[in-house]
């Protein structure tokens, strides 16, 4: 390396490589919100070499066998030149083109910038604190080394994280109080079913796929149901290595050990049972492929569940099991069908009711002022959320109904629905500054507060507990609602 490069040529390195990754974004970015199967088509790993050789005439060098070759060899994955592949053919000639005609030194110069970006959290001192001074410099909140390490350890996915997941459960989890979340699980479950059985928006031959779409939905709670066997953990474990010297060294084995265990599954049959995350990260996750949700092992604990059945297990997991599901049928889930296949699985004039009632979530969230960042809400942005968050505080206030029956006042102050509704919000309680709004809000979620505002305004169970005055911001005319 030379050491006696110029400020002036770093600079002039960086801008060439921005430049870089602005074409690329620009001429050759896809959508994250992209139907894949539409944009995408299937050939073989020798068509495709044959396809680049024809549009490049040999000046943009590829040999597509030995590229795939070297990414999946350490799988156990073999590629050959029959391979199936999914091809986005403007996708790969973008890249291609702008490549080709880029100095290779750049290329060179955003390999090492991405390379040092992935991993300088792992690195030494000085690389930690250069990449922290830069982080800062730009507000962005990052967490201090003890969290950061212990962060790395706990975000591992669930296969790699299955012998921990195995002493936490036997350590602080009853495995009655994981059969009771199932349970509950079980009774949001029953309650989303009846809210599509009498959805008045939805003709009989839409409703049937729904509900075979509902009826397959996997849910996975608390911890694999494998953790416990020795045998699948010492095979599972046996090609990775670590050591107790070197930390940075551990991680690269772990992301290559992940990454690796990953690409050997493309040639076995699909599990959509599969746990892809962390037991403990403290958020659960909707799969649209493969028709499932996680609860993970971290919410099954007080305050978020008691395991009483009680109110606030409804208003705290309950709305959460709830929020996923709906997550199966909002704008983005409800394009793949039970098996996770994308498809058309209502009809037109379902999917138009569908838009209509969705159009009033956009409206209603677009009027949402952040005042600490001084601009609206995208209700476009952040419907997929919407739907979830009023559907789900819907549909288990629907299931806490014969709890409410039975409750007994613990406090002279609230009534069992109004309980319900100061549990919900409660699980929303947080401290929000500036780069945390920035980046929950590019993410697609709206502030915490009109998360709450938003979803109870909907439901005139509310305002009706609360004795919200006509017309007020809590108890709009209009109200939006779909489930």
């Amino acid at each position: 390396m030379n050491h006696n490069i110029k400020d002036e040529q770093i600079t002039s390195g960086i801008k060439e490589v921005a430049k870089f990754m602005r074409d690329i974004k620009e001429y050759a970015g896809i959508s994250k919100d992209a139907n894949i199967k539409q944009i995408t088509t299937t050939t073989v790993v020798e068509k495709l070499q044959q396809w680049t050789d024809e549009q490049f005439e040999n000046k943009a060098p590829i040999n597509w066998l030995s590229y795939l070759g070297k990414i999946f060899n350490k799988s156990g994955a073999r590629v050959d030149l029959k391979t199936n592949i999914y091809v986005n053919s403007n996708y790969v000639y973008n890249v291609l083109n702008i490549t080709r005609n880029t100095d290779p030194a750049v290329l060179k110069n955003f390999a090492l910038i991405r390379i040092l970006l992935y991993s300088s959290f792992d690195g030494d001192r000085k690389i930690r604190t250069a990449l922290f001074n830069y982080y800062k410099a730009r507000n962005h909140t990052i967490p201090s080394r003890p969290d950061y390490c212990a962060n790395q350890i706990l975000d591992i996915s669930s296969d790699g994280l299955v012998g921990l997941s195995l002493a936490a459960s036997r350590l602080f989890t009853e495995e009655k109080r994981q059969m009771k979340a199932k349970s509950l699980v079980e009774k949001i479950s029953e309650s989303f079913k009846n809210k599509l059985l009498t959805s008045n928006w939805m003709d009989n031959k839409s409703k049937a796929a729904a509900m075979k779409k509902k009826e397959n939905m996997i849910s996975l709670v608390g911890v694999p149901d494998f953790v416990g066997n020795n045998k699948q953990l010492n095979e599972f474990y046996e090609n990775l290595r670590i050591s107790s010297q070197d930390n940075y060294g551990n991680m690269q084995q772990l992301r290559a050990f992940r990454q690796n265990y990953s690409f050997s599954r493309l040639r076995r049959p699909r599990v959509r049972s599969y746990w892809d995350k962390s037991p403990f990260e403290t958020n659960a996750l909707y799969n649209r492929a493969n028709n499932k949700f996680i609860i993970p092992l971290a919410l099954l604990y007080p305050p978020f569940f008691r395991g009483d059945f009680g109110i606030m297990d409804y208003s705290h997991l309950g709305v959460l099991v709830g929020h996923e599901t709906t997550h199966g049928f909002d704008n983005a889930g409800r394009k793949y069908d039970a098996f996770g296949v994308i498809g058309n699985l209502w009809t037109n004039e379902t999917y138009s009711a569908f838009e209509n009632r969705s159009q009033c979530f956009r409206e209603q969230y677009d009027r949402y002022f952040i005042n600490e960042l001084n601009k609206t809400l995208s209700g476009e942005r952040s419907l997929n959320e919407n739907l979830a968050d009023n559907g789900g505080l819907k549909i288990a206030y629907n299931a806490a109904k014969e709890v409410f029956k039975f409750y007994s006042f613990e406090s002279d102050k609230f009534s069992p629905e109004q309980l319900f509704f100061i549990g919900f919000a409660t699980t929303f309680c947080s401290v929000e500054d500036l780069p945390y709004l920035e980046y929950t809000i590019d993410k697609g979620y709206p502030p915490s507060k009109y998360r709450v505002n938003g979803a109870v305004s909907n439901m005139k169970e509310f305002s009706d507990s609360f004795n919200c005055p006509k017309n007020s911001a809590m108890n709009p005319e209009e109200k939006c609602s779909l489930w």
